[in-house]
C-alpha cells in the first residue's frame, strides 16, 4: 500500500505568511494537518501559502496558477 500525500493550498486575502506564522501560529493549517489528515493516515504533507493576494500582480497570479498546475499534474502521476 503506498503511503498517503496531500498538498494543501492556502490563500489570504490580506494576511502575510509571517503574520499568519506569528500571530496565528499556523492554527488552521496545524488542525487541517493534525486533526485530520494525520487521523486519517496521511503521512506526507506540503504546504503552499499564498498571500497576501490583493499584493499580487497578474503575472503573479499567472505564476501561481501556473505552478499549481504543473503540481497538480505531478502529483497525478
Amino acid at each position: 500500500m503506498n503511503a498517503k500525500s496531500a498538498r494543501i493550498i492556502t490563500t489570504a486575502g490580506d494576511l502575510s505568511s509571517d503574520v499568519y506564522e506569528e500571530e496565528y501560529q499556523s492554527s488552521g493549517l496545524i488542525q487541517l494537518k493534525k486533526g485530520i489528515l494525520e487521523y486519517c493516515g496521511v503521512s506526507h504533507i506540503e504546504n503552499h501559502f499564498i498571500g497576501p493576494l490583493y499584493e499580487l500582480t497578474e503575472k503573479d497570479r499567472k505564476e501561481w496558477l501556473s505552478t499549481i498546475t504543473e503540481l497538480a499534474i505531478t502529483d497525478s502521476l
